[in-house]
Formats: structure tokens, sequence, C-alpha cells
């Protein structure tokens, strides 16, 4: 997201980040940070392709599939797997869930609020 509160039909609002208003930005880059493609999000658009009807742990199955590691938060109602954590457990406490079959890791963090994370590239350890 970057920052951005002047007029825009671009200008998105998201309630719960630490920039709400500003312009959403799609963008692909190496480990190193260089960037290789982005794309400004218009809003919903009516191009149909292979993947936009994939949720994201299929999506991270597919990207595996063909070589790419991937690691995205997503909201617990996204998924088909929940892990629970204590309602006042400390910063830091994780519970991990981990399908072999398919190479994904389902890990929930607790920040100041439980953050759901999956990924085909990371796992608990190094913390």
């Amino acid at each position: 997201m970057v920052k951005y509160y002047g007029r825009c039909k671009l200008k998105q609002f998201i309630k719960s980040k630490p920039i709400r208003f500003g312009i959403k930005l799609w963008i692909l880059c190496s480990v190193n940070g260089y960037v290789f493609n982005f794309d400004i999000y218009c809003g919903k658009n009516e191009e149909v392709d292979k993947l936009s009807k994939c949720a994201l742990g299929n999506l991270l199955v597919h990207l595996k599939k063909i070589g790419l590691q991937a690691t995205g938060t997503v909201k617990e109602n996204r998924a088909s797997v929940t892990n629970v954590l204590e309602k006042k457990a400390p910063r830091g406490t994780y519970a991990v869930q981990n399908d072999k079959n398919r190479g994904i890791n389902f890990i929930t963090v607790q920040d100041s609020k439980p953050v759901s994370i999956l990924s085909t590239a990371a796992s608990i350890t190094p913390q």
C-alpha cells in the first residue's frame, strides 16, 4: 500500500492496516528486493485467467508445482484448517499444522492478535 490521501479513483481504504488510505500495489520481487513486475490494483476486473478462481492454498500448491516458493498471510475464514491459540497467549506463541502431501505449512502466531500464515517456503525453524 502506497500512502496517498489525495483524490483518486484508485485510492483504497483498509481499516485494519497501519497505512489505511492509499494505492494498492501487487509486486513480484526477488529475495534481494529487486522488482520484476508490479500491478496497480484498479478494482475488480472481468478478466478470467487460470489462477483467478484459486483459493490461496490452491494457488500455493500450483506455484510449488511450477517450482516457485510462496508465503502469505491468510484470514482465518479463508483457510480450511485452523490453529487455536489461547485468548491470553503471550506474544510469540505459535501453532503449526503441516500438510506433507501438498508441502504447505499453516502457521498461526500470536502478535497483538493472531496472524495466520500459509507457506511452501518457510517453517517455524529458525524462529
